[in-house]
């Protein structure tokens, strides 16, 4: 990414207390949320876990849902695609402009059926 500015910083935003990836990273005007994981029973409990946690996320960075630009899915392949859009419905997270679904193999964990990572623009 080319920032606006020739003199922008990366800064990054760690959770309390520190893990082994970020909470987020600000560059230039632009927030990237890290992909979010969860090991609730069910594909659309995961997706309402990890919306929760970008809750959070969001308020630690000073965001809010009406500046995410682009929200990613990656599913674990063979997880029912419409459970996850329809969880993504009953949260009311259906309206950033870009969305999109990957299917991929391997997680870190058996559990893990959706990893869910944000793009945000940052509030003014």
């Amino acid at each position: 990414m080319r920032p606006l500015s020739p003199h922008a910083q990366r800064h990054p935003g760690d959770f309390a207390p520190p893990r082994n990836y970020l909470c987020y990273l600000e560059f230039d005007s632009v927030l990237f949320f890290s992909g979010f994981t969860s090991e609730a029973a069910t594909l659309a409990q995961q997706v309402g876990e990890v919306l929760a946690t970008l809750d959070s996320a969001f308020t630690k960075a000073k965001t809010d849902w009406s500046k995410v630009v682009k929200l990613s899915l990656l599913l674990q392949r063979g997880a029912n695609l419409d459970s996850a859009k329809q969880a993504l419905a009953q949260a009311n997270r259906l309206s950033a402009p870009e969305i999109e679904f990957t299917f991929v193999d391997g997680f870190a964990s058996e559990n893990y059926l959706v990893e869910i990572e944000a793009t945000a623009l940052k509030s003014p």
